[in-house]
């Protein structure tokens, strides 16, 4: 008796909470329900009125899932099925929403639970099951909301021909009514039906509800533009025509957008959405600064904003050199579901390798292979499988990956894989093309990017790689040609913006210079025939900007000096000379002058490569650079200097030298060398090469007051490794040591070990400018006796 009391008492005040909402004291009646609750949590009409409610006014939160947990299905009201269901859905809870919506369809069947269903799944970017649940409701037995419904589903689900039959059904039962309106006009747009679209519009008698539709209209064809202004340009880009083209579609949905700024109110329903579509057009547009202002602008955090939106303001930071913020961005949109593909993955790929995290990025790479289809599939009867557009950009982009650890030999053998089982790939053959002459093989590059002549259209990667075969192959007026060109097709990229400014670089005035400081530990005989105690020899070359292409002058200035027991000796001498260089051939011409004895020289220099691997090199100096103890005699002497290099590639190559110098104290000295570099291994931020050098030499005359051995022959092996300690982008610090022993061989004193330590630390401080410094320690005999000589280094050079 005491229970029934009780329970009627509860059933008077849950009716009485009951109306007051419904009488519109909404906080006043749903705080006597939460209140109730509190009390009699398991009671399932109590649950259900506050659930409903709740969800009908617009107050169900994230705060009422866990009244869910006090839900009994057998004994749980069926009229709150469908408001608990879109009072998660109203929250964003999708999954939970989707959960609850199949247990409540367990209980009972209801065409309206599964039409939430369809509607969630759609929401979820589940096309699939969204799809399956559709055709089973049919359209003739719905109502004009249920179609509503329908249609927005289908066109969420991309099914646009589907969205517009259930929305037409419904316009054609309820033309007046709002919601259907607004629904058929948004189904027409994604059919392209704009005309028609804005005709209904305009049929519409109520003036606020018509204006509104018609920004939604608006707004919703804007959205559409974007995505096709967006397949235009790709469409265009891949054929090789000019940005002012392929842009032409998205430049004028900017303008568009610039009006419609002014219509979009703050607060506004669709405030937001067009804002997120504009963001998204301007980071496509690569207008990535303006692009991440507008979405400061919302004064929003950027992790509440839709995928799309996060991915397009992660490719802008990336754009603006700021890869931190956009890795996080891009870490973010790997666990949005059914959303992650190819560009996000290649985004957080270079978002690592631009903060130097290469194992990061290797790692992920591999992760990648996991996470993307190997083929795709058609529905169609008898259609064959094929490679899924993913894997395309995949493959391309592993094989850059070990270019960008330095493994260009396996990235090489890699490409040329690939292209003999895809020999017409334009990607994979650019791919190639730019791996060797990442590996000094301009010539090579070219001919492997003639294998794409003859196919139509050009695209802009084979464009690009062109001018950089140009570039790197020194054909200036070819290079300057198709810069012209390029820079009227693709003004704003990347590559095309760097060739212009190295192209510019040659209109300015360049300079080099090199300065070594010399000590030797021991004070004798031997200092006295050799450098001295201290010595120290300077070059510094000035390059006026090159004329005609082809053409510049320079001017130079040595400066030597030394100490000895007997005082110091110096030599300076200045030079102006006219250089010309073209198609890797380089010629130069200059007269010096020495400050002392006023004794003109000539300097002639030639070099040439005759391919990618082999080059010659001639040069014939009037005035060489003798001892310094000759000078102080009044002497000069002359010299004559030829040389062989084989390169391979950037890993191995091999010299050969010879220089001939005759002294007019009587003295003729030869000197032959040979060398032979490979490189051991490479990673991304260490390189280490080994180089086995020998050299044999002879001296007509010893009877001269400078080290002059009758005959010498001598052999090192030295190891140089490169530390790239730190990097961003164009401004590097790498510290560089070198090891090296060996043995030197001098007639009448035997062989004696030889051996050099240095240190350098190299920077480039910008694109143009590089500076570096460092110290040395070296022991080396001289007529029997060793002699122990330290040392230091500076340089530096740019372009004004």
């Amino acid at each position: 008796m005491a229970q029934s009391l009780q329970q009627d008492h509860l059933t008077a005040e849950r009716e009485q909470a009951v109306l007051l909402v419904r009488q519109g004291n909404v906080d006043q009646g749903l705080q006597q329900l939460k209140r109730l609750l509190q009390q009699y949590p398991y009671d399932q009409l109590l649950l259900a009125d506050y659930l409903t409610l709740a969800s009908q006014q617009d107050r169900f939160s994230s705060k009422e899932l866990g009244l869910l947990n006090f839900v009994q299905l057998q004994q749980f009201p069926e009229y709150a099925y469908l408001p608990v269901v879109q009072g998660l859905r109203n929250t964003q809870q999708f999954d939970q929403a989707l959960f609850w919506a199949k247990k409540f369809n367990q209980q009972r069947y209801y065409k309206d639970l599964i039409l939430i269903q369809a509607v969630l799944y759609a929401e979820l970017k589940d096309t699939q099951h969204a799809v399956q649940l559709l055709v089973t409701l049919p359209l003739s037995q719905l109502k004009v909301d249920q179609l509503i419904q329908v249609s927005y589903a289908y066109r969420i689900s991309e099914k646009p021909v589907q969205s517009l039959d259930a929305a037409t059904r419904a316009y054609q039962k309820a033309p007046d009514q709002w919601a259907v309106q607004e629904e058929y006009v948004r189904a027409l747009l994604s059919m392209g039906g704009v005309t028609k679209a804005f005709h209904v519009i305009k049929e519409i008698k109520k003036k606020p509800q018509q204006q509104q539709l018609y920004l939604t209209a608006k707004l919703l064809q804007f959205s559409q533009d974007i995505n096709f202004a967006i397949s235009r340009y790709r469409f265009l880009s891949a054929k090789g025509e000019p940005d002012v083209l392929s842009y032409a579609d998205f430049d004028h949905v900017l303008n568009t957008a610039a009006q419609l700024k002014q219509q979009v109110i703050v607060g506004s329903p669709e405030y937001f959405n067009f804002y997120y579509n504009y963001i998204y057009a301007l980071s496509v547009r690569r207008s990535s600064k303006q692009a991440i202002f507008e979405a400061q602008k919302l004064n929003k955090p950027i992790d509440t904003m839709p995928a799309y939106v996060r991915h397009a303001l992660a490719d802008s930071y990336l754009a603006l050199k700021q890869p931190k913020i956009a890795e996080k961005l891009y870490l973010g949109l790997l666990n949005e579901k059914n959303y992650p593909d190819m560009t996000v993955y290649s985004g957080l790929y270079y978002s690592y390798i631009e903060q130097e995290k290469y194992q990061q990025a290797q790692q992920f790479i591999q992760k990648v292979d996991r996470l993307i289809p190997v083929y795709q599939y058609s529905a169609a009867k008898g259609v064959d499988r094929t490679t899924a557009p993913d894997r395309y950009d995949y493959i391309g982009l592993t094989g850059l990956d070990l270019a960008y650890r330095n493994q260009l030999d396996l990235a090489e053998r890699y490409y040329q894989s690939v292209t003999n089982k895809a020999p017409n790939n334009a990607g994979y053959l650019n791919n190639l093309v730019q791996i060797q002459r990442w590996r000094e093989q301009p010539l090579t590059a070219q001919k492997t990017l003639e294998r794409l002549n003859g196919m139509t259209p050009v695209d802009k990667s084979t464009r690009i790689n062109q001018i950089q075969n140009t570039q790197a192959a020194g054909d200036i007026q070819a290079w300057k040609r198709q810069l012209h060109e390029l820079n009227q097709y693709y003004p704003n990229d990347g590559s095309v913006i760097l060739s212009t400014k190295e192209f510019n670089d040659r209109s300015r005035f360049s300079i080099q210079h090199e300065t070594n400081w010399g000590r030797s530990r021991q004070h004798d005989q031997i200092t006295e025939s050799l450098k001295g105690n201290h010595d120290r020899t300077s070059n510094t070359r000035l390059n006026a900007p090159w004329i005609f292409g082809n053409y510049r002058i320079f001017a130079t200035h040595q400066d030597r000096s030394a100490e000895y027991e007997s005082g110091s000796v110096r030599d300076q001498r200045y030079g102006f000379g006219l250089e010309w260089a073209s198609k890797r051939k380089n010629l130069s011409v200059a007269l010096t002058q020495d400050t002392d004895q006023h004794n003109t020289g000539i300097m002639l220099n030639w070099s040439q490569w005759l391919n990618d691997h082999w080059q010659y090199s001639l040069a014939y100096n009037s005035q060489a650079a003798i001892a310094l103890q000759a000078i102080r005699d009044r002497y000069d002497g002359q010299s004559y200097t030829a040389g062989i290099t084989w390169q391979q590639n950037e890993s191995r190559s091999a010299n050969i030298n010879y220089l001939a110098t005759d002294v007019l104290d009587g003295n003729f000295q030869q000197d032959l060398s040979a060398s032979f570099t490979q490189r051991l291994f490479a990673l991304p931020h260490h390189i280490t090469d080994m180089t086995i050098a020998a050299g044999i030499g002879s001296n007509r005359s010893q009877n001269v007051n400078y080290f002059s051995p009758e005959n010498y022959y001598a052999a090192s092996l030295n190891f140089s490794h490169d530390w790239l300690t730190w990097r961003w982008y164009e401004r590097s610090f790498t510290q560089q040591f070198d090891v090296g022993a060996g043995f030197y061989h001098q007639q009448d004193y035997g062989a004696k070990l030889t051996w050099n330590v240095q240190y350098l630390h190299l920077w480039s401080l910008s694109r143009t400018w590089k500076l570096s410094y460092g110290i040395g320690l070296s022991q080396h005999p001289y007529d029997g006796k060793q002699e122990r000589y330290s040392y230091g280094l500076f340089g530096f050079q740019g372009i004004f």
